[in-house]
């Protein structure tokens, strides 16, 4: 943020929370994908099972 401050029209604080915003998003994305990668993992599983509510096991 030093370096905004020192450039002309640039501000230490927006560009501030401009970081903070970019990182958050990112995480979300990440989340996101890892979930997306998961779930088609799983599908492509054979044998993989479908987690259904209520559902009981056979002992």
């Amino acid at each position: 943020m030093t370096v905004a401050d020192t450039l002309p029209d640039r501000s230490g604080l927006a560009d501030g929370f401009g970081m903070i915003v970019l990182a958050m998003i990112c995480s979300g994305i990440s989340v996101l994908a890892i979930a997306t990668l998961a779930e088609r993992i799983r599908r492509r599983t054979p044998g993989a099972r479908k987690k259904t509510k209520g559902a009981t096991h056979e002992v």
